[in-house]
């Protein structure tokens, strides 16, 4: 944790959101009206078949498409339905090709996008120029698609040291948090290889750590 992000945290200026144990995407809803789905690795589709995304998830492209406006760019993280993670079953659906994709949502229920920032919004450049609080209020909840839970300081009691936030998530069964500045722009913005680059002055990782039994 950056000495900056620790003053802002004992000012209590800055929120935390919810990490996700899901797979990183894209959403990209391009300048023609067509919603398109993109790995963080930036593949349109499953490696062993010719089919986008957006065929095993159609639900994802008819929010995207109805719900924002062309030009849009969302980072996001593939979580169950409901707030229980479930890396194991998001790993399913995505290994799977698309009839299995498909027939795993209809029983176990749809994937959902959990949005963590906004490149472009309407054509516009958000990341790296706007703030967070900007970016994050651009997000209304849709079906499938919404915003990564946002705790605000308030909620957390106290941030003497980060062992409070670390509890709340062990308590919550959550991977942990990521600490931000709501007033952040996050510049230079994120990369395209497949992981986001997320200013230390700016935001950190709290997770927790867990303990497991394991045979020696």
């Amino acid at each position: 944790v950056s000495d900056e992000m620790l003053v802002l945290m004992e000012m209590g200026a800055v929120w935390a959101l919810r990490k996700y144990c899901g797979e990183g995407i894209f959403l990209l809803h391009d300048t023609d009206g067509v919603g398109h789905i993109i790995s963080r690795r930036m593949h349109m589709g499953h490696h062993l078949e010719d089919v986008p995304w957006s065929a095993r998830f159609p639900h994802l492209k008819e929010s995207l498409e109805d719900n924002t406006p062309r030009g849009t760019l969302l980072a996001c993280e593939l979580t169950p339905p409901g707030e229980a993670d479930d890396r194991w079953y998001v790993a399913r659906v995505l290994k799977s090709k698309t009839p299995k994709a498909l027939e795993l949502q209809g029983e176990s229920g749809y994937l959902a996008a959990r949005v963590w920032d906004v490149g472009w919004w309407g054509g516009e450049q958000m990341i790296g120029e706007r703030s967070f609080q900007h970016r994050s209020a651009l997000v209304q909840s849709a079906p499938h698609l919404s915003m990564a839970t946002i705790l605000d300081h308030d909620d957390w009691a106290s941030v003497d040291d980060l062992d409070d936030l670390r509890a709340m998530a062990l308590e919550l069964g959550w991977e942990g948090f990521v600490i931000v500045d709501p007033q952040g722009t996050m510049a230079p913005g994120f990369n395209f290889r497949g992981k986001p680059d997320r200013p230390s002055a700016e935001s950190c990782k709290v997770k927790p750590e867990y303990e497991d039994d394991f045979v020696a």
